[in-house]
């Protein structure tokens, strides 16, 4: 973990102009992909293999980034999309050969690593300069970005939660990562084809309400854990919170209108927050938590 960082910080460092200001929802993409998206692998998955090698793959994404749009970029990106899908589809035959679909909690891993590949066809778009739906290059970026936290690594985090004794909402978080992410994007696509923005909005705020409701729990069961563990839940349910609150502003901003809530401070504050704040401490506590008692997979 310590030696991918280094690498990613080192990496925006000598391409630092390109990437800070021009292209800051890829840097979230990248990190997302080489410090969350292993955990996650690891967590779900047994073989270890898989985890080393997504993670050379995520790692390769930093000069596609850096070298974008080029022919270069293109080539870099393909072990991670080809291997993120081998890993969707061997979990979804995994799922429906051993009849995991008979319990509802079960098929949110499999949702989190269809939202994540679903990510990484939004990446595919943004290196190879695809623009559905004539979205410009900043929301493919951001969408990319976008289901690779609030997709794969709320919904993980989400299927972990519900699994502990303290928590009491679990009716509402089973549900809440399989209709959040359609929501929200279908009111973005709504919106962008014409339809009232308010759409967008409440379909937005739907989301944060179900987001809400897993802090809450989380905050709960961060009061039964200790130490290192509990603050890592503690920090993960705080800049939840807070980044929630950035994304309730934004949400609103057809009706009440801020300078502050635009695309270029939502994607710097709202989106690194989420990685490092939200998605990073919650991973690692629940990589501790893995270590410290019998595994749990699926």
């Amino acid at each position: 973990m310590t030696i991918k960082a280094g690498f990613c910080i080192l990496f925006i460092a000598l391409f630092g102009n390109h990437l800070i200001y021009e292209n800051w929802e890829g840097i979230l993409v990248c990190f997302a992909a080489t410090l969350l998206v292993p955990i996650g692998v690891e967590l779900l998955f047994e073989k270890k293999i898989y985890t080393q090698i997504i993670s050379i793959a995520a790692l390769l994404l930093l000069p596609a980034y850096a070298f974008y749009p080029t022919f270069s970029s293109q080539l870099l990106i393909l072990p991670y999309c080809l291997f993120t899908i081998f890993l969707a589809v061997i979990y979804a035959i995994d799922f429906f050969n051993k009849k995991k679909y008979f319990k509802f909690e079960n098929w949110l891993p499999l949702f989190a690593l269809g939202y994540l590949t679903v990510g990484v066809g939004w990446l595919f778009c943004f290196i190879f300069e695809i623009k559905p739906l004539n979205f410009n290059s900043t929301i493919v970026g951001l969408t990319a970005a976008h289901f690779h936290l609030a997709g794969f690594v709320l919904t993980f985090h989400t299927w972990k939660l519900i699994q502990q004794k303290p928590v009491r909402n679990k009716g509402i978080l089973k549900v809440a990562p399989l209709l959040g992410m359609p929501l929200v994007a279908t009111g973005i696509t709504l919106t962008k084809l014409g339809f009232d923005a308010k759409i967008e909005m409440v379909g937005s705020l739907l989301f944060i309400g179900f987001v809400l409701v897993l802090i809450w729990e989380q905050f709960r069961f961060a009061k039964t854990q200790k130490g290192i563990q509990k603050l890592l839940f503690q920090i993960s349910a705080a800049t939840l919170l807070f980044t929630m609150i950035l994304a309730m502003f934004y949400a609103i901003r057809s009706v009440f209108p801020h300078p502050f809530f635009t695309i270029p401070n939502m994607k710097i504050w709202h989106g690194t927050l989420n990685v490092f704040g939200f998605g990073l401490s919650a991973l690692l506590a629940w990589k501790r938590s893995a270590g410290s008692k019998p595994s749990d997979r699926l």
